[in-house]
């Protein structure tokens, strides 16, 4: 939880701080919330395998993360 409001609150700020309002920056709005979605359909199997007592399964968490910022930070 704390990795997408982290996200968003530096996107939501730059969004309101600059206004650019062209079509990139929409497609990169919406780049970014499929890394949201990605990183959470990642919860499930991280909870999951800390439930069973192995090694914790986030890289589809990381995957999505590595989505929200590269192409927002890009």
């Amino acid at each position: 939880m704390v990795a997408i409001v982290w996200a968003w609150i530096n996107y939501s700020w730059f969004a309101s701080a600059f206004d650019t309002d062209d079509w990139l920056f929409r497609v990169l709005t919406m780049v970014q919330m499929a890394g949201v979605v990605v990183l959470a359909i990642g919860l499930p199997p991280m909870f999951a395998s800390l439930e069973r007592g192995q090694p914790v399964e986030n890289e589809i968490m990381v995957a999505g993360y590595v989505v929200m910022r590269v192409f927002i930070s890009g």
